[in-house]
């Protein structure tokens, strides 16, 4: 299992020229070949739950009004939203299905895709190996970032990283209660030093990463949630891939419980996960930015 894990990078290149035809539904996939040769994609996910379909609204303008230079992609389960229509500044509507995805990953897809089996995380990283971004920010709707999102992806902007995000291995560490321990087949037979656990509301991934990633998840047995299965790949793997820890420099909060105004006041914070609209408008600097 280990040695799987530990596979050749340039082994693994040469299999997915191969294999990738088949991994790709060209009704799903927008054709890539025709895309503006830009450095780096901003993917915001989007459920299917039509009960939050204001909260992915919000979720949106806070970041169509709010990325710079940067171009939007939406990655959406479900019927399409009429308020993207038309809308200025979005690249992509990548559809998402778990149909699709599972297709895509095989078996893996229904561990890798999280408690909930949503497709559209699955389908951003598949979408991003299959494009001509060289990375992507892959954002749920339900984060708040309290400064200026242009100038968190700019910070970063040279950082060679195939991986931005928060670190939280102390989970396994420390020993602590962790479910998706317990359902990572990719952990199992690693050295401890190996096993990484992420939190990916808000993370940076390469095309690179995802596209070794997605082949490897495909054709082994191996898998696991999103957040044990991606940092562990990485790490695993050091002599191809990288991560970087977002947490010395943003600082994260659990929105639970409901918390007090002088504590949201706090800047260039992610907050996760916030489900009131009204909440997200609240404590958004892109609804006050002119």
């Amino acid at each position: 299992m280990t040695r799987l894990c530990e596979l050749h990078y340039q082994a693994l290149r040469r299999a997915y020229a191969l294999k990738f035809q088949s991994l790709v539904s060209l009704e799903t996939f927008p054709d890539t070949l025709h895309a503006n040769r830009l450095e780096t994609a901003i993917v915001l996910t989007l459920s299917g739950d039509e009960r939050l379909d204001e909260l992915h609204r919000v979720a949106f303008e806070s970041l169509r009004s709010n990325i710079g230079t940067f171009k939007l992609v939406v990655v959406q389960e479900g019927s399409s939203r009429e308020w993207l229509k038309n809308s200025t500044r979005l690249e992509w509507v990548v559809h998402a299905s778990p149909v699709d995805e599972r297709k895509a990953y095989g078996r893996a897809f229904d561990r890798f895709s999280g408690i909930y089996g949503a497709s559209v995380k699955p389908a951003a990283i598949r979408w991003l190996s299959n494009s001509l971004y060289s990375r992507a920010w892959i954002i749920e709707p339900d984060t708040v970032f309290t400064g200026k999102w242009s100038e968190l992806f700019g910070k970063y902007a040279d950082d060679r990283s195939d991986l931005i995000a928060y670190n939280v291995t102390f989970r396994f560490q420390n020993r602590t209660s962790w479910n998706h321990w317990h359902g990572c087949t990719l952990c199992g037979g690693l050295a401890d030093w190996k096993k990484q656990a992420s939190l990916l509301p808000a993370f940076r991934i390469t095309r690179t990463l995802a596209e070794a990633l997605v082949l490897h998840l495909r054709t082994t047995k191996m898998s696991g949630h999103h957040e044990a299965v991606l940092p562990t790949f990485v790490t695993a793997n050091a002599e191809h891939f990288s991560w970087c820890d977002l947490a010395p420099d943003v600082e994260y909060f659990r929105w639970r419980p409901v918390w007090d105004a002088s504590r949201l006041a706090l800047p260039n914070s992610l907050y996760h996960p916030v489900k009131s609209p009204a909440s997200f408008r609240r404590i958004s600097p892109s609804f006050s930015l002119s």
